[in-house]
C-alpha cells in the first residue's frame, strides 16, 4: 500500500505541473537519524520541466563540532543555476513518464552509458552472463548444525576478497541460525550472490564450501548462476567488474530508497560491462592478484612493527 501511494504522489506531481525542483540533501541532515531527505519544491505556474539537484556532496556543506550541517549556499545556489554537471539539471516531463514517474535525482545526473567498444572488447548486460535462480525456500530455520552456513547482507558486505570460504563464515553460523521464522533460501550450486540492500555484489560460493556444507542466504540476497551466452568471461574478472569503483556508481542511477537504496533485479540486469578479450582478462587478474600480495606483505610487516 505505502508504495502504491508513494508511486501515485510522484504520478500526480509530475502530470499536474506544479513540480518545480527536486533536491537531495546531505544525510544526518536531521538528528537522531541517517534516512537521507529529499525536498520537493512546487510552484503556482505550471512547467513542462522539473529540475533535479543532488546537494548530498560534501563539497556543498561541513560539520562543526557538534556535528550539525551547514550549507556553502553561495556554491550550492551557483551550481543550481549553471547547472554544474552531475548536480543539476532540467529533465522534461516526458522523460520523468518514460522512466516511471521515478524522482532520485541520481537517476537523471549519473550517466551509465560506456565508452565506445574496440579492440576486442564488446559491451554485455548482466543477463547475458547472469542466470536468476531460485533455490529451495527454507521459511524456518530450527536450529544450527555442524556443516551448516548462514548468510547474511551484513556478513556478505564484511567479507574480504571474491570467494567465500568456510574459515570466512564459520565463526558466525551461531546466532544468525538460531533466528526463528526467518525465510531463507538454500544454495545448492557454486552461485553469484547480490545483496539488494545497497546491492552490494557479493562472492562466489566455491564448490568446496558446498560439498561439505549446507548453505544458506538470507531472503534480502538475490543468487545468480554464472552462465555467459556465447561470452567468454572469467568470473573473478567479473566479480572485479561488478565491486569495481565505475561500476558501483554507474549503479547509483538505479537505486531508489530511503533509509537504505536498492536497486530492483531488472534494473540490475540491464546494466552492461565491458568485456576485453579473454587473455586481457587473466593477465588484468594476475596483474590484480600481484598487487594484492604486495599490499598484504605491507600490511603484514606493519602489524610487525606494531607488535
Amino acid at each position: 500500500e505505502h508504495t502504491y501511494i508513494d508511486r501515485a504522489f510522484r504520478k500526480d506531481a509530475v502530470e499536474s505541473g506544479f513540480l518545480r525542483h527536486v533536491v537531495r540533501l546531505p544525510n544526518r541532515i536531521l538528528k537522531g537519524t541517517s534516512i537521507s531527505l529529499t525536498a520537493y519544491i512546487f510552484k503556482k505556474s505550471k512547467t513542462s520541466s522539473v529540475q533535479f539537484t543532488d546537494l548530498s556532496d560534501e563539497l556543498f556543506h561541513y560539520r562543526d563540532s557538534r556535528d550539525q550541517i551547514h550549507f556553502d549556499v553561495k556554491l550550492a545556489k551557483k551550481a543550481i543555476e549553471i547547472e554544474e554537471d552531475n548536480v543539476s539539471v532540467q529533465v522534461s516531463t516526458n522523460k520523468i513518464q518514460d522512466e516511471g514517474y521515478i524522482l532520485s535525482p541520481s537517476r537523471y545526473l549519473i550517466d551509465d552509458t560506456l565508452p565506445a567498444a574496440g579492440n576486442g572488447t564488446i559491451h554485455v548486460t548482466l543477463k547475458d552472463v547472469l542466470k536468476d535462480k531460485r533455490e529451495q525456500r527454507v521459511i524456518k530455520v530450527i536450529d544450527s548444525k555442524h556443516g551448516s552456513v548462514y548468510l547474511t547482507d551484513s556478513l556478505l558486505r564484511g567479507i574480504n576478497g571474491f570467494h567465500i570460504t568456510i574459515e570466512n563464515v564459520g565463526s558466525t553460523e551461531n546466532g544468525i541460525a538460531n533466528q526463528r521464522q526467518r525465510t531463507w533460501r538454500k544454495i545448492a550450486s557454486p552461485s553469484v550472490l547480490v545483496t539488494s540492500r545497497g546491492n552490494t555484489v557479493c562472492r562466489f560460493i566455491d564448490k568446496e564450501v558446498l560439498l561439505t556444507n549446507v548453505v544458506y542466504v538470507d531472503s534480502t540476497i538475490r543468487s545468480y548462476d554464472f552462465k555467459p551466452q556465447g561470452v567468454e568471461l572469467e568470473l573473478d574478472f567479473l566479480l572485479w567488474k561488478l565491486n569495481s569503483p565505475n561500476f558501483q556508481n554507474r549503479k547509483r542511477k538505479y537505486e531508489y530508497g530511503y533509509a537504505v537504496s536498492v536497486i530492483s533485479a531488472r534494473d540490475f540486469l540491464e546494466m552492461k560491462i565491458e568485456v576485453p578479450p579473454l587473455q586481457f582478462q587473466r593477465n588484468q587478474l594476475l596483474e590484480l592478484r600481484e598487487t594484492s600480495k604486495v599490499y598484504q606483505a605491507s600490511i603484514d610487516a606493519a602489524n610487525r612493527n606494531i607488535e
